[in-house]
């Protein structure tokens, strides 16, 4: 048990590091973002072409539907960086979809996240077992 606690903590450390890093770079910006505004851009930028619901981006986050809801509230009225629409499915459903400015966000984030992530790549990749870097993902 201690050798699995002392790894456990050892790539908790590691990933709030890493968050850390991403999270000050995000801040150089102009148009500031917090990390979790970033993933939500990487989401949906992920999910375009596809529905992509308030719920369904809660569970990616790890934050409740009520906070999710004020973060893109916040995106849709002061940044412009996306936009909902009724499901034509269900009607109780919104549907959340990257405006222009929000791929523009999204483009100018990755820029300043990248370097910080090529940097652990090597460490990334054998936690994971992925090898080269595919975005894809």
């Amino acid at each position: 048990m201690t050798t699995a606690l002392n790894d456990w903590l050892k790539l908790q450390s590691l990933t709030q590091q890493i968050d850390q890093e991403l999270t000050a770079a995000l801040q150089t910006l102009v148009d500031q973002i917090s990390l979790n505004e970033f993933y939500v851009l990487h989401f949906l930028a992920q999910a375009e072409g596809q529905p992509l619901r308030v719920n369904d981006l809660s569970a990616k986050l790890g934050l409740s539907q009520s906070a999710t809801s004020r973060m893109l509230t916040r995106f849709e009225r002061t940044c412009e960086v996306i936009e909902r629409q009724p499901s034509a499915v269900d009607k109780r459903s919104v549907l959340i979809h990257l405006t222009s400015a929000g791929w523009q966000y999204l483009q100018n984030a990755e820029r300043v996240v990248a370097p910080i992530l090529a940097k652990y790549q090597p460490v990334l990749e054998q936690l994971t077992g992925h090898k080269g870097g595919s975005t894809d993902e």
